[in-house]
């Protein structure tokens, strides 16, 4: 009986361990889009995210800064939805190193963990 109530209790912990696995926070990363390029011209955003509900986005345009916006994000692994503000809602997934954004226009982001 008593082997049976340790056997239980590791399986248990190890089941909280993994199901806490599930669950990882984006805090701390940051994450930049492919360079989309046309003669002259050269933009890309990054996505930092800054705590555990607080994301900053970053617009770059022909490499300097040409807007910012703070907002909040939730994250339910793979899932994950980034409000930046009017005009800048996102839904998308988390694979690894590589996050599929689609804005609410219609436009989908591919981003890359930095």
């Amino acid at each position: 009986m008593k082997k049976l109530s340790i056997i239980l209790v590791v399986a248990l912990l190890a089941t909280i361990g993994f199901s806490a696995c599930g669950n990882k926070s984006l805090k701390g990363t940051s994450w930049k889009s492919d360079v989309q390029s046309t003669p002259g011209v050269t933009t890309y955003s990054i996505f930092n995210f800054t705590t555990n509900t607080d994301c900053e986005g970053i617009y770059y345009w022909n490499n300097e800064v040409d807007g910012t916006a703070n907002g909040t994000y939730t994250y339910n692994h793979p899932n994950v939805t980034i409000d930046l503000g009017f005009d800048a809602h996102f839904t998308g997934t988390v694979d690894g190193k590589k996050m599929t954004l689609l804005h609410e226009d219609g436009v989908t982001i591919i981003l890359t963990k930095q």
